[in-house]
This record gives structure tokens, C-alpha cells and sequence, in this order.
């Protein structure tokens, strides 16, 4: 039978381990919520743009600079989610291969995708 002593390291190793996962959990959460922000931000930049091609095509006005703007800035919020779907790989073990950016297993030593060495 196990000592008062073995019962109390069990209990307390067992909640930090109840704790690093939660933690886990809610950094992984927080990360896909952000995700989900910046695709929002994108999703509605690309509605906005539809629409000003629309009001373009029925004015005859020219918005090129105004698309160049527009693109520029989905080209950033991409950036920003690449870093964010990188940061969840990292928490996952994962690692993403710097020549064909595919996502592998963290103890890969090969890409699965182009076979260059990880």
C-alpha cells in the first residue's frame, strides 16, 4: 500500500500535469482564434474589393491603386497567419520543411512532401 507521502507526489504530479495541458490547450485556442480574426480581416477585404469592382464597373472609375492597396494588405494578414499556423505546428511538435513549406512530423528527418532533408 502506498504512503501518505506517495499519494500526496502522485496528486501534485498529477495536477501539473493537468496544468501544463491546459495551458497547452489555452495557448492552442488563443493561436486558432487569432487565425480565425485575421481570415475574417481577409475575407472581408476581399468582399470590399468585389464590391469596388462592381461600383468601377458602373462608373467607369479606375481603383487599380486602390486594389494594389487592398492586395497589398492581404498579402500581410497572410504573413501573419503563416506565422500563427507556424506557431501551432511548433506547439505540436510539427515542423514545416524550408524548401516546399510542408507540414511534418517533429521527428521527421525527411519531408514528406519533396524529401529534402528537415
Amino acid at each position: 500500500m502506498a504512503t501518505f507521502e506517495e499519494m500526496i507526489l502522485r496528486a501534485r504530479d498529477a495536477a501539473y500535469t493537468t496544468e501544463k495541458k491546459t495551458t497547452e490547450f489555452v495557448n492552442k485556442t488563443r493561436v486558432k482564434l487569432e487565425i480565425a480574426q485575421l481570415q475574417k480581416q481577409q475575407a472581408a477585404i476581399f468582399e470590399g474589393v468585389g464590391r469596388l469592382e462592381y461600383d468601377a464597373a458602373e462608373s467607369g472609375e479606375d481603383i487599380t491603386a486602390l486594389k494594389a492597396e487592398a492586395f497589398e494588405t492581404v498579402r500581410d494578414l497572410q504573413k501573419k497567419i503563416d506565422k500563427c499556423h507556424d506557431r501551432l505546428y511548433s506547439m505540436s511538435g510539427a515542423v514545416r520543411c524550408k524548401d516546399c513549406a510542408a507540414v511534418n512530423d517533429g521527428d521527421a528527418v525527411f519531408c514528406k512532401k519533396c524529401g529534402k532533408t528537415l
